[in-house]
């Protein structure tokens, strides 16, 4: 069953994960990658791209995870969050 998490979180909450989806789709367009071939090497659909890099909260960790990875191998969530603290993300 699926859930809608927006109405559960707080403004501030909602914020961080659309956030965390713009970091996710600017490193994508600096790599150079199409959304669709960055979800075909996640395993996901495109629309579920999408979805992630809009910052839908109701993605689930593997699924963003899973697209990091296909977009910035051997990049971890943890180091893209520091990376965007400190104002760097990692070149390909």
């Amino acid at each position: 069953m699926k859930y809608k998490e927006a109405p559960l979180l707080t403004p501030q909450h909602l914020a961080e994960s659309q956030a965390l989806g713009a970091k996710l789709s600017r490193l994508r367009h600096a790599r150079k990658i199409r959304q669709a071939d960055a979800a075909a090497r996640a395993g996901l659909a495109r629309s579920t791209a999408v979805l992630i890099e809009k910052g839908d909260p109701s993605r689930t960790v593997g699924q963003i995870c899973r697209y990091l990875e296909a977009i910035a191998p051997g990049l971890s969530l943890p180091a893209l969050l520091i990376a965007a603290l400190s104002g760097t993300i990692a070149k390909p």
